[in-house]
């Protein structure tokens, strides 16, 4: 017996832990998350929230998960996104309407890989038959092969690239961000608008991701003109790219920078404004730039730090004109302290949200669908969201019950959706087409405090090609 026993204790030992508190010295220093015991008694890290969001007992209900980039570079743009998310649970919640959604957030740090591990996080572990983001095109592109055998549902408010309108996703891979292939188009237009000259000396600085290269392809091919230089710069470090873009500054000539980055858009505008070379260089930045950070650096009493703000335009998404968008940023401000417009695609992501909840509440109260949500009758019900002549929605409460018990029906043709960022009409793709806005930074009075301001609305599809003679 004594031998029997001793064998057990060695075999306990080989235990990494029995409760979560065993793991707490196990944490990897620059990794998200928190490390938890499995019921296999191993010490793994978790991405997502242990406690769900919004779900107060009533039947049926649904897990949705978040991923945003919740820690690192990203992290306060992601959370002012995140927090569009839990307004809208939250909202849907209250109305005790179609069905509950029980919303889990995990958190990506910007990191692919990470990204992968958090899906698969959310589905196994918690569930989740939907998702809400990733934030970034990269992370979207590593998580194809966890979404089809998952047969998860994928809604992106701000995952861009060109490229994710072709992966093979069997229809399981939405977005209520607009392509860059559009974008692009906006901002060779605003570049030919420098100057009366046919096409101004243009350089293109960008970050070497999936976003910056595709942003950069699709503005060359889009601009009439060769660019004179093009750099990319790695994630964190773009010092000796800058100083190359520096060098090539001629003061006899109108100088055109497009400067493509997402967390270094900060402190890529904070360098640019010290170095001398660029004191009468014009900027283009696009809609991963739109952050409070790319001003809060600058004294608003420094004329120098001031002026760079007046030499720079940018494009990104744009907000619907109705009272549905209104309605949205009081309640969003008055909750979170912030104007929703002040960072790109907090208004997105809240119509991200609300898609898939009419879609899951429409499967789950559909009398003829008998079966639980998945990514398959999610995506077929996210298709009836936007039909010519269907019903006319606005997300939100105030008419969430409608489209779930519209869509829900078999019967009807679908919904007509219409979001805070602007008609919802997806393509076979699962892609939307709106307009961009062209933004700037100003202040008011001099010396005030600096704020972005919306200088033009453009439908790139409407505007016609840069090189077509047309103008915005």
């Amino acid at each position: 017996m004594a031998l029997f026993c001793a064998g057990c204790s060695v075999a306990l030992n080989f235990y990494e832990c029995r409760v979560d508190q065993d793991c707490a010295g196990r944490a990897v220093a620059g990794v998200p998350g928190k490390m938890a015991c499995t019921a296999d008694h191993l010490c793994v890290n978790r991405l997502c929230e242990e406690e769900p969001v919004g779900v107060n007992g009533t039947e049926p209900y649904a897990t949705v998960a978040g991923l945003f980039r919740l820690s690192g570079a990203s992290s306060e743009k992601d959370s002012a996104r995140a927090n569009a998310m839990l307004l809208g649970a939250s909202e849907v919640n209250s109305t005790l309407a179609g069905a509950q959604i029980r919303v889990f957030l995990c958190d990506t740090a910007g990191d692919p890989k990470l990204a992968e591990q958090a899906l698969s996080e959310a589905v196994v572990d918690h569930g989740a038959v939907a998702v809400v983001g990733p934030s970034s095109s990269s992370e979207m592109q590593a998580l194809v092969s966890t979404i089809l055998p998952e047969n998860v549902l994928v809604v992106s408010p701000s995952a861009t690239s060109r490229e994710i309108t072709g992966l093979a996703d069997s229809n399981l891979i939405w977005r209520t961000a607009v392509s860059d292939s559009l974008q692009s188009e906006v901002l060779a237009q605003q570049a030919m608008s420098y100057a009366s000259a046919t096409a101004p000396v243009v350089d293109v600085l960008y970050v070497d991701d999936v976003y910056g290269r595709d942003l950069k392809s699709d503005f060359v091919e889009a601009y009439c003109a060769p660019s004179r230089k093009e750099l990319a710069f790695p994630v964190g470090d773009f010092s000796s790219e800058l100083d190359q873009l520096a060098s090539l500054q001629d003061p006899s000539t109108l100088n055109i920078e497009l400067l493509v980055a997402d967390a270094d858009a900060p402190a890529l505008i904070q360098s640019v404004a010290g170095n001398a070379a660029f004191a009468r260089t014009q900027f283009l930045m696009t809609d991963a730039a739109k952050v409070p950070e790319i001003f809060s650096w600058a004294d608003p009493t420094n004329a120098d730090q001031v002026a760079v703000f007046e030499r720079l335009l940018g494009t990104g998404p744009t907000v619907s004109m109705l009272p549905v968008y209104n309605a949205f940023q009081s309640t969003y401000q008055s909750r979170f302290g912030i104007v929703p417009t002040d960072v790109a695609y907090v208004a997105n992501t809240y119509d991200a949200f609300y898609a898939v909840a009419i879609a899951v509440g429409a499967v789950l109260t559909c009398s003829d669908c008998n079966t639980q949500p998945n990514g398959t009758n999610l995506s077929q019900m996210m298709a009836r969201m936007a039909v010519p002549g269907g019903t006319l929605i606005d997300v939100g409460p105030v008419s969430y019950g409608s489209a779930v018990g519209i869509l829900a029906d078999p019967t009807t043709a679908g919904i007509d959706l219409s979001g805070v960022s602007g008609p919802i009409d997806f393509d076979a793709h699962g892609d939307v087409l709106a307009p961009f806005e062209v933004w700037s930074v100003t202040a008011d009075d001099p010396g005030a405090p600096l704020h972005f301001v919306t200088l033009d609305q453009v439908n790139p599809l409407a505007a016609g090609q840069p090189c077509s003679g047309s103008s915005l």
